[in-house]
């Protein structure tokens, strides 16, 4: 397209901070898988239907902006931005990104969608970033604008759209999967950490250490059978000591330490086939 958006079928001369703000909408976009429904999207314009439905209308998409709780004011916004482009997959994810006509840096959004699972996440650009992703809890917010790739997006939006794309999977498998973030007490994560899931009726465990590092966050990932656990960190930097996925840690957002969050009972997760359990921050290390 070489420096040109369209809006409606006609086209509009970029300028230059437009031109460098969605660049990657200009470049080749990977050729459409024909296999999947969402895949068919990559390579056209995201204001074509695929199927009957733009990739913004699209059910799986308006599924996930319910389960996000993206206001109705958002929708409307992104919906009606005038300047569009290809849409791309790259390496799975489809991204589509769009802007206001003559405030591209001001206004726009990025939409990011597995191909595969369907998992969605939605960045919409205000003069600061708001992201929103199903099972995340509430909206992240950023200072930066958002990114030509998955890859650039806050640690804990590339976990839960990228890095745990096994519903399906582990829906085969018969498993569950729980992840979250590790914490410590102390100016850096301890290079053992680990986090278990404890099953609450064989008291059985299951633990794994860091999966992905972005930043000064660090995160795991367990694929557990189907039952009830609660989940721990544990690290030779504290011997004997299991920092708990907490009440307080759901009270305080925190690590627990919080005067008001009194509550230091272990959370317990109820795990099904191919259910994903976002968030799972076992760093309640200031429980008694």
């Amino acid at each position: 397209m070489n420096d040109i958006l369209v809006r409606g079928g006609r086209h509009l001369a970029l300028s230059a901070a437009m031109a460098a703000l969605l660049a990657p909408l200009s470049g080749n976009a990977i050729p459409a898988n024909k296999s999947s429904d969402l895949g068919g999207y990559a390579g056209t314009l995201n204001f074509e239907p695929t199927n009957g439905h733009v990739l913004l209308e699209n059910p799986v998409v308006l599924e996930a902006f319910d389960k996000a709780n993206v206001p109705a004011s958002v929708r409307r916004e992104i919906g009606d931005y005038e300047i569009g482009g290809l849409i791309e997959d790259r390496q799975g994810i489809l991204v589509s990104r769009g802007c206001r006509e003559h405030f591209c840096s001001e206004f726009h959004y990025g939409l990011y969608v597995n191909s595969r699972t369907g998992m969605t996440a939605l960045c919409h650009f205000s003069r600061k970033a708001t992201w929103y992703v199903p099972g995340t809890g509430k909206p992240e917010v950023s200072s930066a604008p958002c990114p030509e790739q998955i890859e650039s997006a806050p640690a804990s939006i590339r976990v839960a759209l990228k890095g745990h794309d096994a519903p399906a999977v582990a829906a085969e498998r018969g498993s569950g999967r729980i992840w979250g973030a590790f914490s410590f007490p102390a100016d850096f994560i301890p290079e053992d950490i680990e986090a278990c899931a404890e099953n609450i009726a064989s008291g059985g465990l299951m633990c794994a250490r860091q999966s992905l590092v972005q930043g000064p966050s660090v995160f795991y990932s367990l694929d557990v059978p189907p039952g009830n656990y609660r989940v721990f960190a544990r690290t030779s930097e504290s011997p004997g000591k299991k920092a708990y996925y907490s009440q307080a840690i759901i009270c305080g957002g925190g690590t627990g330490g919080e005067a008001h969050c009194k509550d230091h009972a272990p959370v317990v997760l109820n795990v099904t086939a191919g259910s994903v359990h976002s968030d799972i921050n076992p760093q309640d290390w200031y429980a008694p």
